[in-house]
């Protein structure tokens, strides 16, 4: 299970690029997040398959550990590893920033999983999300207390 708030898939985005001329970081710098999915945050994207697979393909993405720092130490090592930090560094140009409200960060990792796909054509797949501990989060409760529903 993977919980996930509305503002974020609300900014989910598809395209069907052509694959001679596509530019992904492009594609995906040239669409406005804006603050509506609450960043700083991750992106997850998904390229190849079908549409539908590319949707599933960047939702799975978001699944992996965020890593974008060790990735930077080590330098890539594939193009998928290229293509990380080329968006993460574009998304971060945008100036967006915290809330929408400005600033260097924007996205904090960019997570990507492929797939086989027709030549002719290059399905793309975008969701933003933020992570867990972007979100507020109770760490304890007071045990002592009782605790009870009800519903009205």
């Amino acid at each position: 299970m993977a919980a996930k708030g509305g503002g974020s898939e609300n900014k989910s985005k598809l395209a069907m690029l052509n694959p001679p001329t596509a530019s992904l970081t492009g594609w995906l710098t040239r669409y406005h997040y804006g603050a509506g999915w609450c960043p700083p945050g991750i992106l997850g994207i998904g390229i190849g398959g079908t549409a539908e697979k590319a949707m599933v393909l960047a939702k799975e993405s978001l699944m992996a550990p965020v890593d974008i720092h060790e990735l930077r130490a080590r330098g890539p090592q594939s193009r998928i590893e290229e293509l990380r930090l080329e968006i993460m560094d574009a998304a971060n140009r945008t100036g967006i920033g915290a809330q929408g409200l400005g600033g260097l960060t924007t996205v904090l990792d960019v997570k990507i999983k492929d797939y086989p796909t027709h030549a002719a054509s290059l399905p793309v797949a975008m969701i933003p999300t933020v992570p867990p501990r972007g979100m507020p989060i109770l760490r304890s409760l007071e045990t002592d207390l009782p605790c009870r529903h009800h519903p009205t």
